[in-house]
């Protein structure tokens, strides 16, 4: 895995050396930090739950999402926690001892509180920092506090009450409650290398300070935010992060530990998220459906969505997003009507989306088409900044509307003639775009009439294909122009290939200079396009194409961070909207694999594919990793950008639920 890296402070054995911090071009990467190993074998929780006593406890309930719970790998550098461990120093901080007892805590009145049945290993000699991380609801700013080395049960309990300083004592109570011991504590000088989000940073310039590592996270992390909070933590003035040459630094690693309520069960943290098992259908149907409530959610009452929403601001943007975000998001909501008749318990908030789609006085999508009085054509106006429009727009109109009259009206039973008669307008435009060696223009100039060229051929060509396709089985396959269309542009994109495979010598070329790259719009096309006509050349390109985004996925052999396998994203971290739309081209590939007899192929896309949900679900917001925000109820159900960014993109979120949907059919034995 290629990576880049985050400067901040070398090993040292003394403090008083110079110190300097800066950033390289990306603020997002991650890296493993050389000669600091982080060993383990993600193996999961196994193991029997006991008791204090040695008893066997009765495993928790089932999750209703579906999902169950992982220990991050075991790290021989980082102190050793287990689950009953947790558990009893949950119930210390929380109780009705500890909060009543008005700052007279000692190790001799620790030692009394008897009916927590606290485990001996508490009252050993503890080598860590303890730090108590209290999240109050309502949006409260978290607090924190942190205890030196001692007994672990006490430094658990000093730290608690550091953390609640002034607050009121019911805060032990019902607040969530993190708890990170911290080791590797190394000084720091010029050249260290941080792992965002998995170590944190002390300043030592007016006592110690720290914050646990993972309050480096948020909507757009960067490191100067991070630096800013622990400086105003340390009581420094203002700007003195600037200061590079004057802070003294040190870095940790922490083991991390949940508690989202008084008596729940511990969730071990990795980079502030709780890791998970591959998922089940059920679990994958769980996370599509709440992603699609998300976006119901933050749908406005004009029927648009905002370009994102941060979390951790608590707040989305003013600004509407694109008509190709719209349509990606107005096609998870239809999928996921589809899905109803397979696994009922999705709310009716379909059913009304498309009617409002296509018979309320809104019309989200269909307000921005243009019907062009000098031409048989309509096209989506979602101009650029020169006028232009551009084919993609359209060509994802047209999809939603073609899935949204199969997924809710049936095909062809209710739909109006007024909505094929607006596909049909759709699919003229495209049509017209399409030049005649069968390569599509991306973008049309409404004023001068005509076709231009404005972008590479990446994603659009795939979209007008699938579109093309979709109308001509949806409308009875009555037009035979659509599908010549189609595989007339389908066929130019494998000239195009062929061509730049031939001039490599056969060899494949960097990502950077592949005219055409991995695109899960045309891979979906030529599974719709080979399934009506079969064509070997088209299904073969459909299968490198899968070959190239397999090649690219984070693999456990390929990575030694946890959370980013799976992960198929030339960026670092992996995207997981990049991530899930890839998915959906492998689940097109899979099909043409297994209708060809191709076993090999299939059952490598179906690793790649179970690697691949894993990441997509385990970068949704749900309470185990939503602890840190301020109303985490608005976040659970979205899906966030990365392990490190926050920030919810409507079009993440839409092709993630696609994705998760498609992929629970697979799994349950559908086609």
């Amino acid at each position: 895995m290629k990576s880049c890296q985050l400067p901040v402070a070398s090993c040292q054995r003394r403090w008083r050396v110079p110190i300097a911090f800066c950033l390289l071009p990306s603020a997002f990467c991650l890296l493993f930090l050389s000669g600091c190993p982080r060993q383990g074998d993600g193996t999961g929780s196994g193991g029997v739950v006991v008791d204090n006593r040695g008893n066997v406890v009765k495993a928790p309930a089932p999750r209703a999402d579906g999902l169950v719970l992982r220990l991050p790998p075991a790290d021989p550098e980082l102190p050793a926690l287990s689950a009953v461990e947790a558990r009893a120093l949950f119930r210390l901080i929380r109780s009705d001892a500890l909060r009543k007892m008005s700052g007279e805590l000692s190790r001799r009145t620790l030692m009394e509180f008897s009916d927590l049945e606290l485990p001996e290993s508490l009252f050993a000699q503890n080598g860590s920092y303890v730090i108590v991380s209290l999240y109050p609801g309502g949006g409260a700013e978290p607090r924190f506090g942190f205890a030196a080395a001692g007994t672990l049960g006490f430094s658990a309990a000093a730290a608690a009450y550091a953390a609640l300083g002034d607050g009121a004592p019911a805060l032990l109570k019902t607040a969530r409650i993190k708890i990170d011991l911290a080791s590797s504590i190394t000084p720091c000088g010029l050249d260290a290398r941080l792992v965002p989000g998995v170590e944190g940073l002390i300043v030592a310039n007016k006592g110690l300070a720290l914050l646990p590592p993972d309050q480096f996270l948020g909507d757009r992390p960067n490191m100067k935010d991070y630096l800013r909070k622990l400086v105003k933590r340390a009581g420094l003035p203002e700007g003195f992060e600037e200061k590079k040459t004057e802070l003294m630094l040190a870095k940790f690693a922490t083991t991390s530990v949940l508690q989202l309520s008084e008596g729940a069960e511990p969730a071990f943290l990795y980079r502030g998220n709780a890791l998970v098992e591959p998922p089940t259908v059920k679990a994958c149907l769980q996370g599509a459906r709440r992603g699609v409530a998300w976006l119901a959610g933050v749908q406005r009452k004009d029927g648009g969505f905002p370009v994102s929403c941060g979390p951790y601001a608590d707040r989305c943007s003013e600004d509407r997003c694109s008509a190709l975000a719209q349509a990606t998001s107005a096609i998870a909501v239809f999928i996921s009507e589809r899905q109803q008749a397979m696994h009922p318990g999705l709310p009716d908030v379909v059913v009304r989306y498309y009617r409002t789609l296509f018979e309320g006085p809104v019309r989200p999508l269909m307000k921005d088409l243009v019907q062009d009085p000098r031409f048989r054509f309509a096209y989506v106006s979602d101009p650029d900044t020169d006028g232009a429009v551009s084919l993609g727009a359209s060509a994802m109109t047209l999809i939603a509307m073609e899935e949204g009259a199969v997924s809710v009206l049936g095909r062809g039973n209710g739909a109006q003639e007024g909505d094929y008669k607006a596909m049909r307008s759709l699919a003229e435009f495209i049509l017209q775009q399409q030049a005649a060696n069968g390569s599509f223009l991306s973008h049309f100039d409404p004023v001068q009439g005509r076709p231009v060229k404005k972008l590479a051929e990446v994603n659009y060509p795939g979209q007008a294909i699938l579109a093309l396709v979709r109308l001509y089985e949806l409308d009875g396959k009555k037009d035979a122009r659509l599908l010549d269309a189609a595989k007339k542009g389908a066929k130019h994109l494998l000239a195009v290939s062929s061509k730049q495979s031939a001039e490599s010598g056969g060899q494949p070329l960097p990502a950077a200079h592949r005219p055409l790259p991995t695109d899960s719009w045309l891979m979906q096309a030529l599974d719709a396009l080979t399934t009506i006509e079969p064509d070997a050349e088209l299904s073969a390109h459909l299968l490198a194409q899968a070959d190239s985004a397999m090649a690219g996925q984070l693999t456990p052999d390929k990575t030694r961070f946890p959370d980013l396998v799976g992960g198929m994203d030339e960026a670092d971290p992996p995207g997981v909207a990049m991530t899930a739309a890839r998915g959906e081209g492998l689940l097109a590939a899979l099909r043409t694999a297994k209708r060809l007899g191709k076993t090999e192929e299939a059952g490598r896309i179906e690793r790649a594919l179970d690697l691949a949900a894993l990441y997509v679900i385990e970068n949704q917001w749900r309470p185990e990793n939503a602890y840190a925000l301020p109303a985490p109820e608005k976040a659970i159900g979205g899906f966030r950008a990365s392990p490190l960014a926050g920030e919810m993109r409507p079009e993440t979120t839409a092709h993630a639920a696609l994705f998760l949907f498609e992929y629970a059919q697979l799994k349950a034995g559908g086609k």
